[in-house]
């Protein structure tokens, strides 16, 4: 995989992410009058935390367009070269579309209860039922009975 594609995509990756979001809280909103996004009280700890996320989100967004066209940014933060660094990169980037599809699945199994920060108050917490069911084993030797799903655990 060539450098340049990688770089690309990161670049692209990281903004259609923040698309993708903004799309999400937006739609929610519309449809049903609540905000998805909870910064708490100025100068508690779930607003720092929120600032502090928006901040580090930007500024990663920013280095992976601006390393588009300043190569030398690179340099900068990572001042020597790795072995194989293609083939690391290269499974970075696999492990962050799979890091996306779980991320989206889980979402989306949330449904209306997905929330960005936390607000308990307003917001029933998702507790019961699981993101990744598992099956009953089919090599036991025995034949046992499944074990009934439980509504919460």
């Amino acid at each position: 995989m060539n450098p340049l594609y990688i770089d690309v995509f990161l670049a692209t990756f990281f903004f259609m992410v923040g698309v993708h979001y903004t799309g999400v809280t937006l739609g929610l909103k519309k449809r049903d009058g609540r905000s998805r996004i909870h910064y708490g009280s100025a100068g508690s700890t779930t607003w720092i935390v929120r600032w502090t996320f928006n901040t580090f989100r930007l500024m990663i967004l920013g280095f992976m367009i601006g390393r588009l066209f300043w190569s030398g940014i690179d340099q900068i933060l990572v001042p020597y070269s790795l072995p194989l660094e293609l083939w690391f990169r290269s499974i970075g980037v696999l492990l962050m579309v799979l890091s996306f599809y779980s991320i989206s699945y889980t979402h989306t199994y949330m449904g209306s209860q997905w929330q960005s920060g936390l607000n308990t108050e307003r917001f029933q917490l998702l507790e019961c039922g699981c993101v990744f069911q598992t099956k009953v084993a089919t090599d036991s030797m025995r034949k046992l009975p499944p074990i009934p799903r439980e509504a919460c655990h």
